[in-house]
C-alpha cells in the first residue's frame, strides 16, 4: 500500500513538471512593442538640420534615412524608456566624407554583336567620353588616376 501512494505521488510530480515545462515552451514569446526614439543631428554651427523620432519595430529596429551634405555633424539620441527599460541617452560625432554613388554596368559578350553599341551608332556625349578615355590611356595615364580626377577628365574631354 505505501509503495502504491509513492507511485501515484510521483505520477503527479510527473505530470505537473510536464504541464510546466509545456507551457514554458508553448506560451507565445513576449513581443517587443513598439518603441520610439528621438534623433536630432546638429551640423558644424551648431544649427539642428535633422530633427525626427524614429519608431523601432518588433525587433527594436528602426530606419532614419539622412540626405546630409558634406562634413561634420553631432548626432543625438535619445530614448525616453517604457515600464521595462530605463530611458537612456548618447551624442556621437557623424561626418559625411562624400556621397556614394552607385552604378551599374551591364556586361555584353562578343557573341552577341548584335546587342552592341558600335562607334557609330553611339551617342554622342558616349562617344566624347570614350574618345577621352583612350586619349588618356594612349598618353599613358592608368585608368584609376584618370576616372578619380576631374580635372584630366575635364582636360581630355576637351580634346575630343
Amino acid at each position: 500500500m505505501e509503495s502504491k501512494n509513492i507511485i501515484i505521488i510521483l505520477v503527479v510530480i510527473i505530470v505537473i513538471l510536464a504541464a510546466a515545462i509545456g507551457f514554458m515552451v508553448l506560451k507565445p514569446m513576449h513581443v517587443k512593442e513598439p518603441t520610439k526614439i528621438k534623433i536630432t543631428v546638429k551640423n558644424s554651427n551648431g544649427k539642428i538640420v535633422v530633427n525626427k523620432t524614429v519608431k523601432t519595430n518588433d525587433k527594436g529596429n528602426g530606419k532614419l534615412d539622412l540626405n546630409l551634405k558634406k562634413g561634420k555633424y553631432e548626432v543625438d539620441v535619445i530614448y525616453g524608456g517604457n515600464e521595462n527599460y530605463t530611458g537612456n541617452n548618447t551624442t556621437q560625432k557623424l561626418t559625411i566624407k562624400e556621397k556614394v554613388v552607385e552604378a551599374t554596368v551591364e556586361y555584353v559578350s562578343s557573341e552577341d554583336s548584335s546587342n552592341q553599341m558600335s562607334g557609330s551608332n553611339m551617342p554622342e556625349e558616349t562617344r566624347k567620353i570614350y574618345a577621352a578615355r583612350q586619349k588618356a590611356a594612349d598618353d599613358g595615364i592608368p585608368m584609376y588616376v584618370y576616372t578619380k580626377s576631374p580635372e584630366l577628365v575635364e582636360k581630355y574631354q576637351a580634346m575630343v
